[in-house]
């Protein structure tokens, strides 16, 4: 229950927390100050190796997990796949795709407002974009990259093109891109060993002209097959209860000497049809459907304010939260760092409607305000 559904009231203390626009502005700087210091920590220990901020003794049944190494199967070249400041290189992996989508929003709603605090914004996209290159971790690559061109694509139609507007887009999608070359090529320069066998790996194991290209297996073939499992286990129907095949369970059969059921896949569907049974399947779906439904409604709503950037990379973070990385694992919503900032950053997108009507106004009063007195 605690995985599940502890954090969702953090929508109404989301939702109560952004009062004003210099609310929202102090929230987002603090997120990037936040995701610079995590994702530079998972940066040095991607180069320094496992022993830097890992303790000396490493728990038996969490070692693995933060001792992660990953082979190029052509070139045979080792790559390190950093934890950083979490129990687990996955923790950290998804870590990088909430930063890159909250550093693409915050930079277009600066650019597209006038404010200060721009450099910062674009600083935290170029250490995100190396943190994902580093991570050694496909997924985040695919992730981010593919989120990269959705949101691109979103931030020029959702672009306030009357008061022309579109050429502020267009340069935050300009200098997004500068600020990500610009990282890539200080790592090539002072790390090219580190950041080549990253490299390899993804371009040995993603291309679908190499020979050992896992793309359609990992994207397509594996998920898929790891849901079919699911129906081999008896009761998939009614299912086996909630809990029973979660992230932790390690902990229960460790701590309270439980003996492992010995059932689950790793499809995030599959595991809620094991624990839930096929209704509790279909509830589950139709519940993401319709937060995702609803948070997309907000963000249209704001399209042509500057507001636009913010509102569509939260409901494009929930989407993906909810639907494309829950079918195929659900380690991305069981993490409780992702489901917090899902439910705090939907109350901050239900706010901003009614914020940005509020904003507009008050502005408009004062240059009123302001061209009469001078007149």
């Amino acid at each position: 229950m605690k995985v599940y559904f502890l954090y969702v009231p953090l929508m109404f203390i989301g939702y109560s927390l952004i009062e004003s626009d210099l609310d929202l502005r102090k929230f987002f700087r603090f997120n990037m100050v936040l995701f610079l210091i995590v994702v530079a920590l998972g940066i040095a220990q991607s180069i320094l190796g496992p022993r830097f901020l890992n303790p000396t003794v490493i728990q038996e049944d969490i070692r693995d997990l933060s001792t992660l190494y990953r082979v190029a199967p052509i070139s045979g070249l080792a790559a390190y796949r950093p934890n950083g400041v979490f129990v687990s290189a996955g923790r950290f992996a998804n870590f990088l795709v909430l930063s890159w989508l909250m550093a693409l929003g915050f930079g277009g709603y600066l650019l597209l407002r006038r404010r200060s605090g721009r450099n910062l914004a674009f600083l935290a996209i170029a250490v995100v974009a190396i943190g994902t290159v580093m991570c050694a971790s496909r997924s985040p690559i695919m992730y981010n990259a593919g989120s990269a061109m959705v949101v691109a694509a979103a931030f020029l139609w959702g672009a306030p093109w009357r008061q022309g507007e579109v050429r502020r887009v267009i340069r935050t999608i300009q200098r997004a891109l500068l600020a990500v070359g610009l990282g890539l090529l200080l790592m090539m320069t002072y790390f090219p060993e580190a950041i080549a066998s990253r490299l390899a790996i993804y371009s040995e194991t993603l291309s679908p002209d190499s020979p050992s290209s896992e793309l359609a297996a990992r994207t397509r073939d594996y998920p898929l097959r790891n849901f079919m499992l699911a129906f081999e286990h008896p009761n998939w129907i009614t299912g086996y209860g909630i809990g029973t095949c979660t992230l932790g369970i390690q902990y229960v059969v460790r701590i309270m000497h439980a003996a492992p059921m010995g059932i689950g896949v790793e499809s995030g569907y599959g595991q809620l049809l094991i624990e839930l049974g096929i209704v509790g399947l279909l509830l589950w779906i139709f519940l993401s459907i319709a937060i995702s439904l609803s948070a997309w409604r907000v963000a249209k709503r704001l399209r042509g304010t500057p507001w636009f950037p913010l509102a569509f990379v939260i409901f494009w973070y929930v989407f993906m939260v909810l639907i494309p990385m829950t079918y195929v694992g659900l380690s991305a919503y069981q993490d409780y760092m992702m489901n917090t900032y899902l439910w705090i950053l939907l109350g901050v997108l239900f706010r901003l409607p009614d914020l940005a009507k509020a904003t507009i106004q008050n502005e408009t009063m004062a240059q009123l305000d302001s061209e009469s007195r001078q007149a």
